[in-house]
């Protein structure tokens, strides 16, 4: 396997915690308030600028999947294929879900009793994993996953 891009290490909090910070200072609260500009910036300050020959990183580009109860059943889940033109920033994702209902992402904040935490049971599972729930409990309220996936 080859070494990931700086645009791959600053997308993904596994490889952050693999490549820069190893030491385990950062957490994933503040991974994620960060921006892509503000990670990449981190890198360069850490390691000097990136060099890959004459060749140029292909740009990074985030997509939501739509997380759904798998097929197969036993409790678990499937995600959708990544389609579109992607986004820049997963920030930009996250703003198109700043209307009704409440936003909560799935490892990082804490999960009201009728929010499930459905991570390690979601086939292809993405590093960010978000529930969207709409509704106040009573009929026509529920709750929708989706993710952000990065792709070069």
């Amino acid at each position: 396997m080859s070494t990931p891009t700086r645009t791959q290490i600053a997308a993904d909090f596994s490889l952050w915690g693999q490549y820069v910070d190893a030491d385990a200072t950062m957490t994933r609260a503040e991974f994620d308030s960060m921006s892509m500009a503000e990670k990449l910036q981190l890198q360069q300050d850490a390691f000097g600028a990136e060099t890959v020959g004459d060749a140029h990183e292909p740009a990074t580009k985030f997509f939501e999947v739509s997380i759904q109860p798998a097929w197969s059943g036993f409790g678990e889940y499937q995600t959708s294929a990544a389609n579109g033109e992607g986004y820049e920033d997963a920030e930009d994702i996250l703003a198109e879900y700043d209307g009704p209902g409440t936003r909560y992402e799935l490892g990082v904040d804490n999960l009201p009793d009728d929010v499930e935490d459905i991570r390690g049971r979601i086939h292809n599972e993405p590093a960010r994993v978000f529930a969207l729930q709409h509704g106040d409990g009573g009929e026509g309220s529920g709750v929708m996953y989706f993710g952000i996936v990065a792709r070069s």
